[in-house]
């Protein structure tokens, strides 16, 4: 079974299950990895972890419920790697910025744009001129860098499993742009299928701003 179809087995799977226990790992980093194909089709993978900066939760209190909602933002520095075959590998190095809102049951989604470093190498032989324009130098793995910008959309939802541990599977889809590609621009499109998860032994995140808000509709 491929990478791709465990990870939405997974996604399916703990999606029927029930987000009852408490969060108890909010001043834990999360991290995440995931599937990511460039394109759709060449395969690769992400690595990735969310620093939060700000979080915003209003309280609705009605006569016969209460209804929380989150909104978060985070800084997410990350890394991928891709193989598109028989062209070129490429490796970029990335920073995003997050904003991200979830219910009492654990679904969430989010917008980001964020930038990043992409280095792409060639795959095979490339053959350079030399300065003096009468030889040529044959070059294996040669190399550019290239400005990245990118736009994402993301859902998921989160699934506690104990207190010391949480998994979230999630399905992200990217758009943006290789700049100065060719004295132009690339337009350059992923997805991704991956899991977000925390552990009693991940790093602390610090503090940040909270900011909470309380509507009582029973009020007159």
């Amino acid at each position: 079974m491929s990478c791709k179809k465990i990870i939405i087995f997974i996604l399916l799977s703990l999606g029927q299950m029930v987000y009852a226990q408490k969060d108890t790992l909010r001043d834990k980093v999360p991290f995440s990895v995931s599937y990511y194909g460039n394109t759709l089709v060449h395969k690769g993978f992400k690595l990735s972890a969310d620093w939060i900066l700000l979080e915003i939760k209003k309280t609705k209190i009605k006569k016969k419920s209460q209804k929380v909602i989150s909104k978060r933002i985070y800084t997410t520095p990350n890394i991928y790697y891709y193989k598109h075959v028989k062209s070129h590998d490429a490796l970029q190095l990335g920073l995003d910025v997050l904003s991200r809102r979830s219910n009492h049951k654990g679904w969430f989604r989010e917008v980001g744009f964020g930038c990043g470093y992409l280095r792409i190498y060639n795959v095979g032989d490339t053959y350079t001129v030399n300065a003096d324009q009468n030889s040529v130098v044959n070059q294996k793995y040669a190399s550019r860098g290239y400005f990245t910008v990118n736009s994402s959309f993301a859902t998921g939802r989160k699934i506690q499993l104990q207190n010391s541990s949480y998994l979230t599977p999630f399905l992200r889809l990217n758009a943006g742009f290789v700049m100065n590609y060719n004295s132009s621009f690339l337009l350059n499109t992923s997805l991704e299928f991956g899991v977000r998860f925390a552990f009693s032994y991940n790093p602390k995140r610090g503090k940040y701003l909270i900011i909470e808000k309380t509507k009582d509709k029973q009020r007159k």
